[in-house]
């Protein structure tokens, strides 16, 4: 959640969806019941997304009626433009997915920290995997022994304190030891996200000490 308005997550998660079977849920940690609801008006893809090889893994959902923001719903800021995350960083991501290949799918929100690595040993672990993601500056990989991501984290949220800094993009093999965890890097993508949630407005780019509030 990115305003009271909009969610940042991956176009992945829209693939061969119909938007009228999908709800939002926030202010629960409880993936069927609790907090508020809501349907979606529209989503826009990032304009460059493919899906393979998996690069510009973004989008911008938009809600038919806004979210209150309170003490059980709030935003996660946006990072400036450029801003550099160090290797060995802990993040944190959240989010209802698998925890193994044959599931089930959670109910309750699970939380994972993970470590932040380098493009290059990014890219060495997913040498021998041709064409499925495009590992470059525009991502960020991370991973820890026994922990990851599996089926249905795709758009997970990754956050350093309370900004938004990744998406979940692309994994292989749940709860890999061998290839990191790969998410978009939302502050590559903070000008367009901007541009998309709150158009045709005179803004600075890169605010994290506000929320990005829709106009």
């Amino acid at each position: 959640l990115v305003s009271s308005w909009h969610a940042v997550t991956s176009s992945f998660c829209f693939t061969g969806a119909i938007l009228n079977n999908i709800q939002i849920r926030a202010g629960s940690t409880n993936s069927l019941s609790g907090g508020i609801v809501v349907t979606i008006a529209d989503v826009t893809k990032h304009p460059d997304y493919t899906e393979v090889p998996r690069s510009n893994d973004i989008a911008v959902v938009r809600f038919q009626t806004p979210l209150g923001i309170s003490n059980v719903v709030n935003v996660l800021f946006l990072p400036p433009q450029n801003f550099y995350i160090e290797d060995g960083q802990s993040v944190k991501i959240v989010s209802w997915g698998f925890e193994t290949e044959n599931g089930p799918q959670l109910e309750t929100l699970k939380t994972v920290f993970l470590n932040k690595i380098s493009v290059a040993e990014c890219e060495s672990a997913f040498a021998d995997t041709e064409n499925t993601v495009a590992i470059s500056d525009k991502v960020i990989c991370a991973q820890a022994a026994g922990k990851g991501m599996c089926m249905g984290d795709s758009g997970a949220p990754m956050a350093i304190s309370n900004v938004l800094m990744g998406c979940s993009s692309f994994f292989k093999d749940c709860l890999s030891d061998v290839y990191p965890d790969v998410f978009t890097r939302i502050d590559r993508y903070t000008n367009w996200i901007l541009d998309v949630a709150i158009p045709g407005t005179t803004r600075q780019a890169g605010i994290i000490n506000a929320p990005v509030v829709a106009k």
